[in-house]
């Protein structure tokens, strides 16, 4: 089922791509996700509620530790407005530009992609319960000129989800597709071209008006920059939803040819500390079928904005325990962080030293995996060093070569890693090979 698609060949240019000011480097291709140099980007990550801890350094500092899990990118909670309680007595403020513009610096210093979004309308009260009007309410934050302004600051690497869960099971498809349309050609007339996510109906959790009568792939067409993902938030209980019809909607949503999203799950749909959802088949399902996941939610240093859904009951990854390490340890085993993010720079498809092109890696991506093939050298050796994009050396070995062929295999964490190969006449050839599960 994977559908990662890879270039050989490839060696490190130090041509920055940063001075692209005020251009997005995340577009979405097919069912995925890419970046400018052309890396398939799984989101992996989790939900963090910023704006509900607001007086403790407004969530910033548990950034680093989202971080340790290797995740790529973490979705920022947001209102308009916020209680602080830093005077000693209830303060309701306003959110502002500048305090956006910091909280995403701050996911982006830890080579997290912010996905932003304004969790205000997720309450089904009749006060929220147009989606027209919730959207169009969402969009006018969003272009608030200084709110736009730290949008654009960053749009390098961020996703724009326009609000959280705006549909109630009360408009229609044709309603709902009305609503999205013109929040994202609002957002658009703003001058923002980063990816927009655009949530499903029924508080999330139902995705089929993005697949039925082509809703998604008409938002598609209909956005000038073709840039948009489709959110599910899979709290699909077991007791409505069995094996089988988890894995039907995850062959639905995969045969749609659409960019989907999880984009929020967790163990139960509540606060019972029961466990009533697969969330070990959500997981699974998405490394398969490679679609991007985020989990509800992380935790927070301040333990009075915790409860039992949290990750971690610290803030901290030492915090980990239960679902929340079984969680991290997907993450950690899945997740890749592109190598733009981290190097400001593409990997690019040129040879190095001018090693004969009969030299080939394959397959790739891989299981682990690695098999040489080359008519340069029958009889011989290569010596082949295999480093993380870190730069830190996981494997290096001399191997023989009988008949053209060379092979080995690595047990390591899934992700991208650099391989070089060197012959026995010092000519080499440095590759870019994804591993996977």
């Amino acid at each position: 089922m994977n559908k990662i698609k890879v270039t050989l060949c490839f060696i490190l240019i130090s041509v920055s791509l940063f001075s692209q000011n005020g251009k997005s480097f995340l577009k979405v291709v097919g069912r995925q996700l890419q970046d400018s140099c052309g890396e398939t980007i799984m989101l992996r990550g989790v939900n963090h509620g910023n704006i509900w801890t607001m007086d403790f350094d407004m969530g910033m500092p548990e950034f680093t530790q989202i971080a340790m899990t290797n995740a790529n990118c973490v979705r920022i909670c947001l209102e308009r407005k916020y209680e602080s309680w830093s005077t000693g007595s209830s303060v309701i403020s306003d959110l502002r530009g500048g305090q956006i513009d910091t909280i995403i610096q701050t996911a982006l210093d830890q080579h997290l992609i912010p996905i932003v979004e304004l969790h205000d309308f997720t309450s089904g009260t009749p006060e929220f319960s147009n989606v027209q009007s919730n959207l169009d309410s969402a969009v006018a934050f969003w272009t608030r000129p200084s709110v736009m302004d730290a949008l654009k600051k960053h749009s390098h690497f961020l996703i724009l989800n326009i609000a959280n869960e705006p549909e109630h099971d009360v408009a229609t498809d044709v309603q709902y597709y009305n609503a999205c349309l013109t929040a994202v050609n609002s957002i658009r007339n703003a001058g923002l071209d980063v990816p927009i996510m655009l949530d499903a109906k029924f508080w999330g959790q139902d995705e089929s008006c993005f697949i039925t009568s082509n809703y998604g792939s008409s938002l598609l067409a209909a956005d000038p920059q073709h840039n948009l993902l489709f959110s599910v938030h899979a709290y699909w209980e077991s007791s409505w939803y069995n094996t089988t019809a988890v894995i039907n909607r995850f062959d639905a949503i995969y045969n749609s040819g659409l960019p989907f999203v999880i984009g929020e799950f967790a163990y139960e749909n509540g606060t019972t500390g029961t466990v009533t959802i697969d969330y070990r088949l959500i997981m699974y399902l998405c490394n398969q079928y490679q679609i991007g996941y985020l989990y509800w939610w992380w935790g927070f240093y301040d333990p009075n904005s915790n409860n039992n859904l949290s990750m971690t009951q610290t803030g901290a990854f030492t915090g980990l325990s239960g679902i929340g390490l079984e969680v991290a340890d997907s993450i950690q085993n899945s997740s890749i962080v592109p190598f733009l993010m981290i190097n400001g720079s593409c990997f690019t498809g040129i040879e190095s030293n001018h090693l004969k092109p009969e030299y080939k890696l394959y397959p790739n991506p891989t299981t682990g995996n690695f098999n040489v093939v080359t008519s340069d050298d029958m009889f011989g050796t290569i010596q082949v060093s295999v480093k993380e994009c870190t730069g830190k050396e996981v494997y290096n070995a001399l191997l023989p070569i009988n008949h053209g062929l060379s092979n080995f295999y690595l047990k390591i964490n899934p992700g991208l890693y650099i391989i070089t190969i060197t012959n026995s006449f010092s000519k080499e050839v440095i590759y870019k090979s994804i591993v996977v599960q």
